[in-house]
């Protein structure tokens, strides 16, 4: 019940897609991740394909953004509890214990926001002064235009790389697969 009132909240944003559905993948994630089956992250994921917001975070689910595919290929080592979803920079989403972390692209470590699930949520779609805050060092000028037809399986890879400290605005940036990205951030 929370997820369908979820989604209707997020079916009323202009910044946000819903994607489809695979019932397949959805079968495949229930076997898998049955243990949270009473989690509201659990009923998020199996009832779409994946969320993307404002073409910068993309939330993981049973479709295009594969769920399982993208925790067998970030999360091999169950450094967290599920792999949520990635931002265009190669920044990741996770739960561990019931919070919420954030592997950061400039720091390249796990970063415990303390908050829970339903919290980030609530973030993500209604507190859009507060994500702009939390990337203001990452987002240029022209983002928005620059990554509005990008590909969901690409993101922007930067140089100098965003660990080392530099003007993000003077950084040469680059579409490229986010497999990629990720995994140089991950040293994958």
């Amino acid at each position: 019940m929370k997820s369908k009132l979820l989604f209707e909240d997020l079916l009323k944003k202009d910044n946000i897609k819903i994607l489809t559905k695979n019932e397949k993948i959805v079968d495949d994630f229930q076997n898998m991740y049955n243990q949270y089956s009473d989690r509201l992250f659990f009923s998020v994921m199996e009832n779409c394909g994946g969320i993307i917001i404002d073409n910068w975070i993309r939330l993981y689910g049973c479709g295009q953004l594969n769920v399982i595919e993208k925790n067998k290929k970030y999360n091999k080592d169950n450094i967290v509890d599920i792999i949520l979803g990635a931002d265009i920079i190669g920044g990741l989403f996770a739960l561990k214990d019931g919070f919420v972390y954030y592997f950061a692209p400039d720091t390249l470590k796990w970063e415990n926001l303390n908050i829970y699930y339903a919290n980030y949520m609530n973030w993500l779609i209604n507190s859009n002064d507060d994500v702009n805050r939390f990337y203001e060092l990452h987002r240029w000028n022209n983002w928005k235009d620059d990554i509005s037809n990008i590909s969901l399986d690409n993101g922007i890879s930067f140089y100098p790389p965003l660990f080392t400290k530099y003007n993000i605005n003077q950084r040469s940036k680059k579409e490229i697969p986010m497999d990629e990205i990720i995994g140089i951030n991950i040293g994958d």
